[in-house]
């Protein structure tokens, strides 16, 4: 299981059990959904570029 999922899971028990994420843990979570967008965004681009 990669980190989104394990994250996504994390956040849909967290509102069941009212947890919450550390600054450190949220900056983390953004910075990997931001890369994973910017990789699929230039895979995207080189599937066009064909």
């Amino acid at each position: 299981m990669d980190k989104l999922e394990e994250w996504k899971n994390q956040l849909e028990r967290a509102e069941d059990w009212d947890w919450f994420f550390d600054r450190h843990t949220v900056k983390e979570m953004l910075e990997t959904i931001e890369k994973q967008q910017q990789l699929i965004n230039s895979l995207s681009k080189h599937e066009t570029n064909r």
